[in-house]
């Protein structure tokens, strides 16, 4: 029972929710099954782990049947009811609390057109309306949600049609056709958005999806455009045409002028765009966008923007923290890593803290502390292994053991060229640092009196070189050509 697929909805439930669906399995309009209540009320205390031997058939089968000799089907055939049960009883709860209770009230005045209760058919629709007018929200959701109550109005019209003027649903039918354009349209363009970012992230041939150069012709025709078409209009053209740097101010302006007219999950998604396009300038050699990128992540973790559910991701943990200790900010680094190390997944909390303290540590030069914690990082996403094991061989080189790192840096480009979800951009960035810090340690295994001329060629790579811009590795050129001064 243990791995079945009950045992691992249970377990994602809150305490809260778990009093609730023992109310909800109570009553009889959802639940007449006996049985069910028992077998909740058994799993109910093991929670929220539900040990594998607690949960055993055999252990469970007669606290449900009794003295009834052992018949496994009898209890899957059990189990499946909860299971069903249990995701009718989640679909319940996300109905009762998504969106405001909008749904609630649309599916209200559906039932009311069926019943013939046309009084409280117009009422309800002037209650959701209002509502919908007073918020300042104007997200895609706003005006998909205006289109479905213009939708119910239309049909409620129709039907009704000696109540109601043909001026009357002549505008209705106009306010029905706009609010479907602006959720299509700012749809269409979030996704074309995430379409094109994907691009950029993982291995995909991108070309125009259907429809694009029309969508791009209209919105561009529009003297004002709703906030949802004009903030992902805006993020597309960071996307297609990266090189202006004025779509990204311009990006930035609209976004910090409108914030809101968002719901916080937009605008996880709208800052998201924000950081992939600093990182994806910064990687490019505009070395003044890693400062830009930590603006963004600043103002978007003190908004809360980042912490949907109070929950921080793994990867937004990692990345505020080392471009932190990029730029030298090592006690907002130790102070962030410290204090948000709770908002991380409990799952993924432990992995995620120790690499960033070992990273904490090889930026406070305490390398034998960072290999020390590195060998507690477990590898879960290939990103990951990859920063740990560059960092691991970069405190193998500031500590001058070449042998260890020669044989580090030959796992990690044979891992490199074997995986194949990686997109070619992030391939040839990862090779080309890997490149640099293999020929950086060559050059200084080698005879002092050959590093001169070895130095100046990997300065000029690495200044020509587009596919990647290290700070470190810059610093390490510069120790050792400080080193030949000296000597000279």
């Amino acid at each position: 029972m243990y791995k079945s697929k009950l045992i691992n909805i249970l377990k994602t439930i809150s305490n809260k929710e778990l009093k609730k669906f023992n109310d909800y399995l109570m009553s009889p309009f959802f639940n007449k099954n006996e049985k069910v209540i028992k077998l909740f009320h058994e799993l109910k205390p093991l929670a929220p782990n539900y040990d594998e031997q607690a949960v055993e058939r055999t252990r469970i089968f007669p606290k449900i049947f009794g003295k009834e000799p052992f018949e496994e089907p009898k209890l899957r055939y059990v189990m499946a009811d909860l299971t069903k049960l249990l995701e009718n009883f989640l679909s319940y709860q996300q109905y009762q609390e998504s969106e405001g209770g909008f749904y609630k009230n649309f599916f209200l005045l559906k039932a009311y057109v069926e019943k013939d209760l046309d009084k409280y058919f117009n009422s309800v629709w002037r209650l959701q309306e209002g509502a919908l007018q007073k918020s300042v929200i104007r997200d895609n959701k706003h005006y998909f949600h205006q289109y479905l109550l213009d939708s119910e109005k239309y049909l409620f019209s129709s039907i009704r049609s000696n109540h109601i003027s043909d001026e009357v649903r002549n505008k209705l039918s106009k306010s029905l056709i706009d609010n479907l354009d602006v959720f299509y349209i700012s749809n269409k363009l979030k996704y074309i958005c995430e379409f094109y970012n994907t691009g950029n992230v993982l291995s995909s041939d991108v070309s125009n999806p259907v429809l694009y150069e029309e969508i791009i012709t209209y919105v561009e025709s529009l003297a004002e455009p709703a906030p949802s078409i004009a903030i992902y209009y805006k993020i597309l053209m960071t996307l297609v045409d990266s090189e202006n740097e004025e779509h990204f101010n311009g990006f930035l302006q609209y976004l910090y002028g409108h914030t809101a007219f968002f719901t916080e999950d937009e605008l996880y998604d709208i800052y998201t765009f924000g950081h992939n396009y600093c990182a994806r300038k910064y990687n490019s050699g505009h070395i003044n966008y890693l400062g830009k990128l930590f603006e963004l992540y600043k103002i978007s973790i003190e908004k809360k923007i980042l912490l949907p559910k109070n929950v921080l991701a793994e990867q937004h943990y990692k990345n505020i923290s080392q471009i932190a200790l990029f730029l030298g900010e090592m006690e907002f680094a130790e102070d962030f890593i410290y204090k948000y190390r709770d908002y991380v997944r409990i799952d993924l909390r432990k992995n995620a803290f120790t690499y960033n303290l070992a990273n904490l540590h090889f930026h406070k030069k305490d390398y034998n502390e960072a290999i020390s914690l590195m060998q507690e990082v477990e590898f879960n996403d290939t990103y990951y292994h990859l920063d740990t094991k560059i960092l691991l061989v970069r405190c193998y080189y500031e500590l001058d053991e070449l042998m260890p790192l020669f044989y580090a840096i030959d796992a990690l480009k044979a891992f490199i060229k074997r995986n194949k979800h990686m997109s070619k951009f992030y391939k040839t960035n990862y090779l080309t640092n890997i490149k640099f810090l293999q020929k950086l340690a060559r050059i200084r295994g080698s005879h002092k009196r050959t590093r001169d001329k070895a130095l100046a060629k990997l300065k000029q790579e690495l200044q020509e070189s587009r596919a990647i811009s290290s700070r470190w590795i810059s610093e390490k050129i510069a120790e050792l050509e400080a080193d030949i001064n000296k000597r000279g």
